[in-house]
């Protein structure tokens, strides 16, 4: 059994080891804040979100949780964000970002029952403050068995 803790780390874990087979480098982070330190042109950051045990929404003896994928992207020679293939070109966010769910959506990690259900995608935005960087937030549930006490 695992709890979210577990779950995310095996999670960072299979997204650094796919990312790096795909060519995208390694950086994935499970943190609330916004990224500063990101580094490449590609970077994933895992927040967690709420759990429930209402057994309607999870099933019985189950845990379901959320999961917030925010995608980092930088054109690093496009760095004022001026040219299309940002989104759409081979080695833009949104070929990224395809890829991404595809992998996530298929994937059952160690101790789900079922692999992510992707939930709502985000609409593609620049950072302020940070030239270059667009961002995508994506939600996802997921449920895994609950640890039974006394």
């Amino acid at each position: 059994m695992a709890n979210t803790a577990d779950i995310l780390n095996i999670i960072r874990a299979d997204l650094i080891t796919w990312m790096e087979e795909e060519g995208y480098g390694t950086n994935v982070y499970l943190a609330e804040a916004k990224i500063d330190e990101a580094i490449g042109p590609y970077a994933i950051q895992l927040i967690a979100g709420s759990e429930s045990s209402v057994h309607p929404q999870s099933g019985v003896g189950m845990i379901r949780a959320n999961l917030d994928v925010v995608i980092w992207w930088r054109g690093l020679l496009d760095y004022a964000g001026r040219g299309d293939y940002r989104i759409a070109g081979t080695e833009g966010i949104e070929q990224f970002v395809a890829a991404l769910r595809t992998h996530l959506t298929q994937t059952r990690y160690n101790g789900m029952l079922v692999a992510l259900l992707f939930r709502s995608g985000g609409t593609l935005e620049a950072e302020p403050e940070m030239d270059g960087w667009l961002t995508m937030r994506d939600s996802y549930d997921y449920c895994y068995e609950m640890t039974w006490g006394s």
